[in-house]
């Protein structure tokens, strides 16, 4: 059999750019090139967020898609999101009805927030409609530029992981390993059995909502906004990844190994194959591994970008000035504490 190099080699990582129509909606556009800004995003999160219901609410100039939850509210976000934003135009399912009941919320909470521009005038947007409000890491993210090509970053990865994954690659190679890709809507079914017969193998916690990566693959192979990639050995699923594209970037969105087959390195070896085929793609600026700090990253990644959230608490209302001596005031103290004894 052809080596996992080779075989890696004959797939292009991303789908050609789908052509938007003439005069689609910017949703559309949006829906069509970043998956966590999609409806079809939010519409497979929505089970997994529990009790509450969507609503759209504005902030200065812009809006964000909210949970609402009786007189508390957040971002439509949870575990699987990486990155939250806002978008800049009037959402279709915007309505007076649900910016009142947000406005009025005892307390507010944003999560997966990027730092910059935005992430500062949603704070400033916040106050000057009255909230408290208190930031807080959330979560690290880990990225690395492709500009530097893939020779240069493969020599800048840790001595340790470039043996591994070349003694590894060379036994993978010895027991016939295939290189498996998944990447148009009519393979999607297959991609769904390939993912969840090794994500099942026992060594990571069950999905506590399983039609949500399902429904991602689906989508993802529907608008050719990803891939999923993988290794195989006589049919047998050894490892595989679920990669997401969009606007210049490609992010390694979830992945999953079997663990009889640790020693081998499975994992190790598809990610490095998947990434040398990310490189060769001109239309990647920026390669992501997701949400978090796993201690893998750093010798993957060279970049690390913090991830904010923010709670606002609502001072007018009672449960909110509750909130604010629970979630905001212990922590104001600790800090002063800590300033002056410094």
């Amino acid at each position: 059999m052809t080596c996992l190099r080779d075989q890696a080699n004959k797939f292009n990582m991303l789908q050609p750019e789908v052509a938007f129509r003439e005069g689609a909606r910017e949703a559309d556009k949006r829906a069509m090139t970043d998956v966590e800004a999609s409806d079809a995003w939010f519409d497979l999160l929505a089970p997994c967020l529990g009790s509450g219901r969507a609503v759209f609410w504005q902030v200065g100039s812009d809006f964000y898609r909210m949970w609402l939850n009786g007189n508390h509210a957040k971002s439509q976000t949870n575990y699987y999101t990486d990155l939250y934003q806002s978008e800049t135009n009037v959402p279709a399912q915007f309505s007076t009805e649900d910016q009142e009941a947000v406005d009025n919320v005892s307390s507010l909470r944003f999560e997966a927030l990027p730092e910059g521009a935005a992430f500062e005038k949603l704070i400033k947007d916040l106050k000057a409609k009255g909230f408290l409000v208190e930031p807080f890491r959330h979560f690290g993210n880990w990225s690395q530029q492709t500009a530097i090509g893939y020779e240069a970053w493969w020599a800048a990865r840790p001595t340790k992981l470039r043996n591994t994954v070349k003694r590894q690659t060379q036994k993978l190679d010895k027991l016939n390993t295939r290189f498996e890709y998944f990447s148009q809507p009519s393979e999607a079914d297959a991609a769904v059995r390939f993912y969840t017969s090794v994500a099942q193998s026992g060594w990571q916690p069950e999905e506590p909502h399983k039609a949500f990566l399902p429904g991602l693959i689906h989508h993802i192979l529907s608008t050719q906004s990803g891939v999923v990639t993988g290794l195989s050995v006589d049919g047998k699923t050894i490892a595989a990844q679920i990669w997401l594209s969009a606007n210049g970037t490609t992010t390694l969105f979830k992945l999953a190994h079997d663990p009889d087959w640790q020693k081998k390195s499975p994992g190790s070896v598809l990610t490095h194959l998947t990434i040398e085929r990310v490189f060769a793609d001109n239309s990647t600026k920026l390669i992501d591994f997701g949400r978090g700090d796993d201690a893998y990253k750093e010798s993957w990644m060279s970049t690390r970008q913090q991830r904010w959230g923010i709670l606002a608490i609502n001072p007018r209302s009672v449960s909110g000035l509750l909130a604010l001596m629970r979630d905001i005031v212990p922590g104001r103290v600790r800090r002063i504490f800590y300033d002056s004894a410094k």
